[in-house]
C-alpha cells in the first residue's frame, strides 16, 4: 500500500508560488517583488526610491525578531492575519513602545496598511490562533544589508530603555521579541 503524502497547506502553498525563502536572522519568510529605477539621495548615499518584497508568518516562523531599519517601512496586509506590530522609537526625547494589529478587521481596530517611520525598532508576532499572514513590504528608499541601515537585535540597554512605557512592554517579552539575536554589548539607535 503506498503511503500518501499530505496536501500542502495553504502557507506551504504560498512560499512555493511566490518563491519565498526563509529570511536569516529576523525570521519568517521573503520573496523580492520589484525595485524602483528611480535613484534618490539619503545621507551622501544614492539609493532606489524603493523596493518591494512579499513577507510571510506562519506557524513555523511566527516571529519576527527586533531589528532596525533605516528607511520607512509600509505593510500591507495581503492574505490570513491579522498580525501584532511592535514599534519602538525615540519621539521628541522620549522613547515611545507603540503596538499595532494588522488585520483587515476595520471596524475593530485593525488596520491593513501601517507605515512605520525610518529608524525604529520593529518586531511582529502572528497570534497564537492565526495560521499565517502575507503582506506586501515597501521600502523606502529601498533596503540594503549595510550595517549603518539596518541592525538585527538588541541586548539590555534596548530593554532597560524600552521596558514598561505600556503594561505589554515587560523585560520579558521584550527578551522574547529580541529571540535568539539577544546580545548584551549591541548598540542601539
Amino acid at each position: 500500500m503506498s503511503q500518501m503524502r499530505p496536501q500542502p497547506t495553504h502557507p506551504e502553498k504560498l512560499i512555493a508560488e511566490l518563491g519565498l525563502t526563509p529570511l536569516a536572522g529576523e525570521s519568517g519568510y521573503i520573496g523580492y517583488i520589484s525595485t524602483s529605477h528611480l535613484v534618490v539621495e539619503q545621507d551622501g548615499q544614492k539609493l532606489r526610491a524603493n523596493d518591494s518584497i512579499y513577507y510571510l508568518l506562519d506557524r513555523e516562523r511566527s516571529i519576527n525578531y527586533l531589528h532596525w531599519l533605516a528607511p520607512d517601512d509600509t505593510h500591507i496586509l495581503l492574505d490570513g492575519g491579522p498580525v501584532h506590530y511592535y514599534e519602538f522609537r525615540e519621539e521628541e526625547g522620549r522613547c515611545v513602545a507603540s503596538h499595532h494589529l494588522v488585520g483587515k478587521n476595520v471596524l475593530k481596530g485593525e488596520r491593513p496598511v501601517l507605515m512605520i517611520p525610518g529608524g525604529s525598532w520593529k518586531a511582529l508576532v502572528l497570534p497564537e490562533d492565526v495560521e499565517y499572514a502575507l503582506l506586501a513590504t515597501i521600502l523606502t528608499p529601498q533596503w540594503t544589508d549595510d550595517p549603518a541601515r539596518l541592525k538585527i537585535g538588541a541586548g539590555q540597554k534596548f530593554i532597560d530603555r524600552f521596558q514598561n512605557p505600556n503594561s505589554w512592554a515587560t523585560a520579558a517579552f521584550l527578551k522574547k521579541l529580541i529571540g535568539p539575536n539577544f546580545h548584551a554589548d549591541t548598540p542601539h539607535r
